[in-house]
C-alpha cells in the first residue's frame, strides 16, 4: 500500500513538471529553465505576453496583510489563465489546469492537438480582426500570408510619353509582365 501512495505523490509531483517542460518547448522556450525558481515565472510571463514585472506582483501581494496570500493565489491563477490561453484554451481548462495540474496539463501538453498561437490567444484572434505582422506569426508559413492573386496576361496600357529617362519606347501601347521569380518588371 505505501508504494502506492508514493507512485501518487511522484505523478502528482512530476506530471506537472513534465507537462509545462513540454509546453515550454512548444513555445520556443527551452525547457531547463522550468527547474529554475522565478526565472520559470518570468519565462511562463513572456510565453502568456504578460510583462516582465508580472513576475514580481505576487510576491509582493503576500505583503498586504489578511489579502496578501488570497490575492497572491489570485495573481497566480491570471498568469496560468493567460499561459493556458496561449495554447488556445479557454478559462475554464486554466481553472482545471490551476486547480489539477497534474490532470489538465499532461492533457494540454501530450494532446498531438496543441499548438503554440501566441500571448493569450493572441488576445482571443484580436478580436476576430486579426492582421499578420511577423512579430506575432512564430510559425509562418507562405500560406499564411494574403497575396492577391495577379492576372496571367496584363491588358495593354497606353502611354502619351516616355516612361522615364531610360526608357527606349517606339510605340504607343506596351504590354507589361511581371516577372515573380525575380521581382522585376520587364516591358515587352
Amino acid at each position: 500500500m505505501d508504494i502506492l501512495v508514493i507512485l501518487f505523490w511522484l505523478a502528482v509531483l512530476f506530471l506537472p513538471l513534465i507537462s509545462l517542460w513540454r509546453l515550454f518547448e512548444l513555445a520556443g522556450q527551452s525547457g531547463w529553465s522550468l527547474i529554475l525558481p522565478v526565472y520559470n515565472l518570468f519565462i511562463m510571463t513572456q510565453i502568456a505576453g504578460l510583462g516582465w514585472w508580472w513576475v514580481f506582483i505576487p510576491f509582493l501581494a503576500f505583503f498586504i496583510p489578511y489579502l496578501g496570500i488570497p490575492l497572491m493565489i489570485i495573481l497566480f491563477f491570471y498568469i496560468m489563465l493567460k499561459f493556458i490561453e496561449s495554447y488556445g484554451k479557454d478559462s475554464l481548462f486554466a481553472l482545471g489546469a490551476f486547480l489539477l495540474p497534474f490532470i489538465f496539463l499532461p492533457v494540454l501538453a501530450f494532446d498531438p492537438k496543441t499548438k503554440y498561437i501566441g500571448p493569450a490567444a493572441k488576445t482571443k484572434i484580436e478580436s476576430q480582426d486579426t492582421k499578420y505582422t511577423p512579430a506575432n506569426h512564430t510559425d509562418s508559413t507562405p500560406d499564411d500570408i494574403n497575396i492577391p492573386e495577379q492576372p496571367e496576361h496584363s491588358e495593354p496600357v497606353q502611354h502619351n510619353e516616355p516612361l522615364d529617362s531610360h526608357t527606349n519606347i517606339d510605340s504607343d501601347y506596351h504590354n507589361y509582365s511581371i516577372d515573380t521569380d525575380t521581382d522585376s518588371t520587364n516591358v515587352n
